[in-house]
């Protein structure tokens, strides 16, 4: 078989498949299953976490997202500055 992987990739694949075939079968009773473990697993959350989720995905979004994004154009503005100034003064 010719797919391009190296041995530990293929290897990895091989345990990944053997895991799905024969740990983890996937069946209509089995999704049943997991669904309604998923579902008791989120009614037994406090009903004080879902009040706070939203403030702790603006959280999420602000230190993810929107603080990279910043220091990046920031670093960007004084990388300009510092070229803009070494290239002016040069002997």
């Amino acid at each position: 078989m010719d797919d391009e992987l190296d041995p530990l990739q293929r290897f990895l694949w091989n345990i990944w498949d053997y895991f799905i075939l024969h740990i983890v079968p996937v069946t209509p009773t089995s999704m049943n299953n997991m669904g309604g473990m998923v579902w008791v697993g989120f009614s037994k959350v406090p009903k004080g976490v879902w009040k706070s989720l939203p403030y702790t995905m603006l959280t999420l979004v602000q230190t993810s997202i929107a603080l990279p994004w910043a220091l990046n154009y920031v670093e960007h503005f004084f990388r300009g500055l510092a070229h803009g100034h070494v290239g002016r003064y040069e002997c």
